[in-house]
């Protein structure tokens, strides 16, 4: 999937969340606080959910997980995974590391949709499949 794809996902995701109060504890204190944080929310959600970090469009700017790694059989594992989004929420636990490591692993669980876009085997994605699990159950409990 493209960048714009990843991008009205997570603003979708992040509208329906928010209205329904479906993220976790922390982050749906945060975003009820006040609508400057609202703004911040959907900024991150935008960041991180897809894109390059040194495109020129403005639409397809982000820091997704797969930014050296475009190709089609060319993401690194360990960084198209949640276990970075899961290491920085336990190491910080504040809403806005929340909220990136939210849409950082939602482009992630989005991109297993697509079996034919991983590099190595079924163990790879079936441990890119667990640290995702991983990294929700964290978040929600």
């Amino acid at each position: 999937m493209n960048a714009l794809v990843h991008k009205s996902i997570s603003l979708a995701v992040f509208g329906v969340f928010y209205c329904f109060n479906m993220f976790p504890k922390i982050i749906n204190s945060f975003l009820h606080e006040s609508v400057f944080n609202v703004i911040i929310g959907l900024m991150l959600a935008f960041t991180f959910s897809g894109g390059r970090f040194n495109s020129g469009n403005p639409l397809l700017f982000g820091l997704s997980p797969d930014n050296d790694f475009h190709k089609k059989m060319e993401r690194d594992w360990l960084f198209h995974s949640a276990v970075l989004p899961t290491i920085a929420v336990i190491i910080a636990p504040y809403p806005i590391i929340y909220l990136s490591a939210f849409f950082y692993t939602s482009h992630v669980a989005v991109d297993l949709l697509n079996t034919r876009s991983w590099q190595g085997t079924q163990y790879t994605y079936i441990a890119v499949f667990l640290t995702t699990v991983l990294f929700y159950t964290l978040v929600y409990s």
